[in-house]
């Protein structure tokens, strides 16, 4: 899941910018013989349908239909109540809900006649979109990533600037960490294993991360250091592969 605000400075990306960029998808669906473009759009992979209609989901999954005329469809898998919200942060035409992707996908399809459908990151897209699509209604899916990386070139000025304004924040933020004002954690000292123990000291290092998360739950004295109450757990776990040291304690503060 993604954290943080998700808005849209219609200042920074106004909606004449993405009705640009559709258009020259539209405008190159003829050129390449398509019916309509595909994108698909996860917390992982958000670049290519933020690019054209400013929508960048917190998690789960959408794909945006690009066709020869009109506003771009979204198709998401939200409920109804998150609607209001795309509407905010983003520059689409029909929302349709999907509780199963791929079937309200192939629907869409079907029902507009298409059948040479261009994919961006064809090779990407899940395979539970992609199968009610191109076997289940037989459409033809084409990828069109080439296509689609050709039409961001050259960028607008509106992608350059927000391009600009990344790259100030980011040499801000390396400025304050070499001023002292930001100094990040140290790393945990070297455990000094023998080559070809690399899983031992990951298990370990992951056995400190549970550590500080679980300390407060723990019978353990807090006073501890962090190297040794790692190492307490790293044991616990090594004798009980799978269980919770704290667990019996978190049950037993809980029932009281």
């Amino acid at each position: 899941m993604r954290r943080g605000l998700i808005a849209w400075s219609k200042e920074q990306v106004p909606t004449s910018a993405l009705d640009a960029r559709v258009r020259r998808v539209q405008q190159a669906l003829g050129a390449q013989r398509l019916d309509a473009l595909l994108a698909y759009t996860s917390v992982a992979r958000p670049a290519a349908v933020s690019w054209l209609t400013h929508f960048i989901p917190y998690w789960n999954e959408a794909l945006v239909a690009v066709l020869p005329e009109g506003p771009p469809s979204l198709i998401a898998s939200f409920s109804k109540r998150m609607h209001p919200w795309i509407r905010e942060v983003s520059h689409v035409g029909e929302i349709l809900p999907a509780p199963d992707l791929g079937r309200a996908a192939a629907a869409f399809v079907e029902k507009r006649g298409l059948k040479r459908v261009g994919v961006v990151d064809l090779e990407y897209l899940p395979w539970s979109v992609a199968e009610p699509i191109g076997i289940g209604i037989g459409a033809e899916l084409v990828d069109a990533s080439e296509l689609f990386a050709s039409l961001r070139q050259p960028a607008d000025r509106y992608e350059n600037a927000l391009a600009v304004r990344a790259a100030q924040i980011a040499e801000r933020a390396l400025a304050a960490i070499r001023a002292g004002r930001g100094t990040p954690r140290r790393s945990f000292p070297s455990l000094n294993l023998r080559p070809g123990a690399r899983a031992r000291k990951r298990s370990f290092l992951e056995s400190r991360r549970w550590a500080i998360a679980m300390r407060s739950n723990c019978p353990w004295p807090t006073k501890a250091s962090g190297y040794g109450f790692a190492a307490r757990i790293h044991w616990w776990r090594k004798r009980n592969p799978g269980s919770n040291p704290c667990f019996r304690v978190m049950r037993r503060r809980r029932a009281s």
